[in-house]
């Protein structure tokens, strides 16, 4: 076979895998990795291919070690004493090499690192587990080294002195791992708006994630921790931030401890609102002091049929369908309420099943006594939700109580075409919180940017700008609250344009020989045109002779009149020209 048909054997097998089709040269592999097996001392490489190869050669240290068939992904070795070593892995495309992609071997990482915190003796001890072989483990503080344990070993005690940063090392064969890290005490006071728990581990939803997209578009300040060790000792968020423990769907969760449970309670306690999710919370995970201040009684571990919700009472305008985090095997919880937790007797259902007709509770608000925060529960991970969460979070932080900073609603911008001003409007479905509205108005370069504080009340609300040049205006409009909380921005752009009639090129409101005179000035006597959109008579998006002629037909010989907008101010929005009107003053 000669090598134009292998070439293009290869080339039609490029096309069929949906490969991108390399003729004149091959491209590099990706996602190059280099471990180093410490207890079999030796080297594994894997990368993905991008090309259809037709062989692959290896080197160490820049010398050749090994050439390996064109589709192979993998390569394992057991090096000479002289490590570390940089490997190189270069493809090869029916006689042109790619360009090579190089790494240096490390040993694998410990994993499943935690800090556990004693505050009573300031005490911390870290523990992991270790892939096996190291000659030493590496302990760093802050960035500086402290400890050089065992490889075998697999805990540490320390004492720190504040905020601490640990970062744990593997070595083996004189090379490091990655690092692996675990905070104490880092997280300043006063907390934010939002504490989220993200204790869950994995899955297909990631409500971690959702929230923390949310509350960034909302505006609102929020911090993630994935211990209770990051938090200062003693700390108790309060009534000013809200709590989101996010522990996710078995056998991706984090089943609620006594530390954890305790930790909302005191949480409801002082005044300050909870917001829990769990897969197996109420239904198979062992109780914790939080069982009784959630509103919540009896529960099964559930099924896999929940896969769509209603809302009811405080989330009754809502529903949707539910992406599952385990598909097969989610085992949402099924609830229902009790009367005698110590938080009240005022629990409610908010979420039920609504497809199959067992209309079982998944969630529940729990509105507690005075003096008391409160809570809301479901047995889903909101980050399946199938619509816009915004919607939800709002009844969410309105339900546990805290004060909170919304975003207007229908926030638009439009010019008014006939007189120029650009009328600004909104709406919402909440005020309460708000103190005011920060309007901001950026312009373009031949005026200066402009901030308007906007009093409440003002429901709906109305401003009115009237633009000083044309170009293009971008609006935010911000909803302040008690506390001096910003929501987030809602946003508005408008390509503004100065309302004007096509033909009335001397600007005095009329159409006559004067403007054909005046166009005729501009073209050839320097008098130039303060308004090149009205001087623009026959509406080819020039201002020429053919301007004069057009507009002395009109007027003399029975010709068309000019285009719109001619008989009322208006702008030419159907076909916009690019002509500029700095000066008509008619129809302002």
């Amino acid at each position: 076979m000669t090598h134009r048909t292998l070439l293009s054997a290869a080339i039609l097998t490029l096309a069929l895998l949906g490969l991108p089709i390399s003729v004149d040269a091959s491209t590099p592999v990706t996602d190059l990795t280099c471990l180093y097996d410490c207890t079999g001392a030796s080297v594994e490489l894997s990368w993905t291919n991008t090309d259809l190869y037709t062989s692959i050669t290896i080197e160490r240290n820049g010398i050749a070690v090994a050439i390996i068939g064109g589709s192979s992904t993998t390569y394992s070795e057991s090096p000479p004493l002289l490590f570390p070593a940089a490997y190189t892995v270069l493809p090869e495309c029916v006689g042109t090499v790619a360009a090579g992609q190089t790494c240096q071997p490390s040993p694998a990482a410990v994993f499943d690192l935690s800090c556990t915190r004693d505050c009573g003796t300031a005490s911390v001890e870290l523990t992991w587990s270790a892939a096996g072989g190291y000659d030493a483990i590496e302990i760093y503080e802050d960035g500086n080294p402290v400890a050089v344990l065992s490889g075998a070993d697999v805990s540490y005690a320390a004492m720190p002195t504040g905020p601490t940063v640990y970062e744990v090392y593997a070595s083996c064969a004189g090379v490091l791992s990655d690092p692996v890290s675990c905070s104490v005490g880092t997280v300043p006071v006063p907390l934010p708006q939002h504490l989220i728990l993200g204790l869950s581990r994995g899955g297909l939803v990631d409500t971690v994630g959702a929230l923390e997209a949310a509350f960034l578009a909302r505006g609102d300040t929020f911090v993630t921790i994935s211990s209770f060790s990051e938090l200062p000792c003693g700390v108790v968020p309060g009534p000013d931030t809200i709590v989101w423990s996010i522990t996710g769907t078995f056998p991706d969760n984090a089943p609620l401890t006594d530390e954890h449970g305790q930790f909302l309670v005191e949480q409801i306690l002082s005044s300050g609102g909870v917001y829990h999710e769990g897969g197996d919370t109420w239904g198979f995970d062992p109780a914790t002091p939080f069982s009784d201040y959630d509103g919540i009684g009896l529960a099964t571990d559930g099924d896999d049929s929940f896969t769509s919700m209603a809302g009811l009472d405080i989330m009754a305008a809502h529903g949707s369908t539910y992406s599952q985090d385990q598909v097969g095997s989610d085992f949402t919880d099924q609830l229902s309420l009790t009367t005698d937790d110590l938080g009240g007797s005022d629990s409610r259902v908010v979420w039920e099943e609504n497809v199959l007709g067992l209309n079982y509770a998944t969630g529940v608000y729990y509105q507690t006594d005075s003096g008391m925060g409160n809570v809301f529960s479901q047995s889903w991970e909101l980050g399946g939700y199938g619509d816009l969460i915004d919607p939800v979070l709002d009844d969410i932080i309105e339900g546990v109580g805290v004060p909170r900073c919304i975003r207007v609603d229908m926030f638009m911008a439009v010019q008014n075409t006939t007189t120029g001003v650009i009328n600004i409007t909104w709406s919402a479905g909440y005020t309460g919180d708000w103190v005011n509205l920060k309007l901001q108005i950026f312009t373009p370069p031949c005026t200066s940017d402009v901030t308007v504080t906007v009093p409440m009340p003002q429901w709906p609300g109305f401003y009115n700008y009237s633009p000083p040049c044309e170009g293009q205006y971008n609006f935010t409009l911000q909803s302040e609250c008690t506390g001096g909380y910003l929501s987030g921005e809602s946003v508005a752009t408008v390509e503004w344009a100065r309302p004007h009639k096509r033909g009335d090129s001397n600007r005095d409101g009329g159409f006559d020989i004067g403007d054909g005179i005046h166009v005729l000035n501009g073209l050839f006597a320097m008098g130039g045109f303060p308004c090149e959109a009205a001087s623009d008579v026959n509406n080819d998006d020039m201002i020429d002779i053919g301007d004069a002629i057009y507009a002395l037909n009109a007027l003399f010989a029975g010709g068309p009149p000019p285009a719109a907008p001619f008989d009322e101010c208006g702008i030419d929005d159907e076909t916009p020209s690019g002509l500029r009107c700095d000066e008509y003053d008619v129809c302002l």
